[in-house]
């Protein structure tokens, strides 16, 4: 297997204290950190963008598999088959983890203030330490999130004056290396088949998108009426972008010697709006008016460069 073959499940409870402000919700991955094709000036805008948003959002991140430049699934194998002494596996190791802990100290405000990592995937590019852990399920040790393996579902359970609403994310680090934008999004759309979920998210590819989908039709009884009708799901589809450039003068990489199309550099974001909708079916005082109100959720995805 390129991966684990890990798959995940886990929630978090988000508790919103005001319905006007949106919860910011950002998957970022294939940051391929220490690589030669590693976008700092784009890292950079990033942290800067996320920090600030910090000081007066909640901010959440999900983390999608390969932060790191390390050995792809066929340089693990060999690594694993290679007859090496005691001593250059135990160098190996203690590269890995200085890149760990740099990289740690890039993304820790990621977990303070109103920020929060909620769950980690792992790529295809890691390092499996002799412990059994990998640079992955480090991150999300040190960051105290779910490590989910390389595919998962995460639900968000919004909280508001006592109501519930509950959001799934499925995500895979990802899957297909198409040419054509339309192979990105079939990949997504593929999802739906395996996963009953909200939103569907994959990286892997360095494509970059945040749109909805094509929602579901859905048969509802109307308890107060007894009649039949039909209520739409929507769905929404993200390919998560990366912060590596592969085509730069005087430049070599493996993009290049391939003709792969260039990818967008930039990342992904979600923002989530907890509306309410009044209820006429009960009778209610000034103390409990925003109780009995029903809530939802609107999202929007916005595309950064």
């Amino acid at each position: 297997m390129k991966t684990s073959g890990l798959f995940g499940v886990a929630r978090h409870r988000v508790k919103v204290k005001s319905a006007k402000k949106p919860i910011k919700l950002f998957p970022v991955g294939d940051i391929h950190y220490f690589s030669n094709s590693f976008d700092h000036k784009t890292w950079e805008r990033f942290k800067a963008y996320t920090r600030e948003c910090q000081k007066e959002f909640t901010c959440l991140y999900i983390l999608m598999g390969d932060e790191i430049e390390q050995f792809s699934t066929s340089e693990r194998q060999s690594l694993k088959n290679a007859k090496l002494h005691d001593t250059a596996r135990a160098m190996l190791e203690a590269d890995a983890h200085n890149r760990f802990t740099d990289f740690w100290r890039e993304i820790r405000y990621m977990n303070s203030d109103n920020g929060k990592i909620v769950s980690v995937l792992e790529g295809n590019h890691n390092y499996v330490f002799d412990d059994g852990t990998c640079t992955s399920s480090r991150v999300a040790g040190f960051a105290n999130a779910p490590f989910l393996g390389v595919a998962g579902i995460l639900r968000l359970s919004f909280e508001y004056h006592g109501r519930f609403k509950t959001f799934d994310i499925a995500m895979h680090h990802g899957v297909g290396a198409g040419k054509r934008r339309g192979a990105s999004m079939n990949a997504l759309e593929d999802m739906q088949v395996i996963f009953d979920a909200d939103m569907y998210l994959q990286g892997h590819n360095h494509d970059k998108c945040a749109v909805p989908g094509r929602p579901i039709q859905k048969a509802y009884l109307n308890p107060k009426t007894g009649e039949m009708e039909v209520r739409e799901r929507k769905l929404y589809l993200g390919r998560t972008g990366s912060f590596t450039r592969g085509y730069r003068a005087g430049h070599a990489d493996y993009n290049v010697d391939a003709m792969r199309p260039a990818s967008p550099v930039g990342w992904i974001e979600w923002e989530f709006r907890l509306r309410t909708q009044e209820r006429n079916d009960r009778k209610k005082t000034k103390e409990d008016k925003v109780r009995h109100k029903g809530i939802y959720l609107e999202v929007r995805g916005i595309n950064h460069d």
